[in-house]
């Protein structure tokens, strides 16, 4: 299944989502995003998607840990268009310490 970024919002969307929402009429609209990107947000929601759903509506450590979720799912949704090794490397370095952040909260909550 194939994941597009709208050019002008941002928004993502898969094939069938974007046929059932009549916006994939042209192409042109949407950007594919990245190996690197899917990978990247596969990632994310296999080790911490299963976590963050049901801790964003609690009012501890673990709502922080639902926030660093969604803004690294962001994050790597905005940095899915570049074509640049330097920033893939600096937002690997990032995601791994987010990701520290995550596995300590993880922990504390188990």
């Amino acid at each position: 299944m194939k994941h597009f970024r709208h050019k002008e919002t941002g928004r993502i969307v898969t094939t069938d989502q974007a046929i059932l929402i009549n916006e994939y009429q042209n192409n042109a609209d949407f950007a594919e995003i990245t190996e690197w990107a899917k990978e990247k947000l596969q990632y994310i929601e296999y080790m911490y998607g299963k976590h963050a759903a049901k801790w964003e509506i609690e009012n501890d450590d673990r709502k922080i840990y639902a926030n660093i979720y969604n803004l690294l799912h962001q994050a790597v949704i905005a940095v899915s268009g570049v074509d640049n090794n330097t920033v893939y490397v600096a937002m690997n370095n990032e995601l791994r310490r987010e990701f520290e952040v995550m596995e300590e909260i993880i922990a504390r909550f188990k």
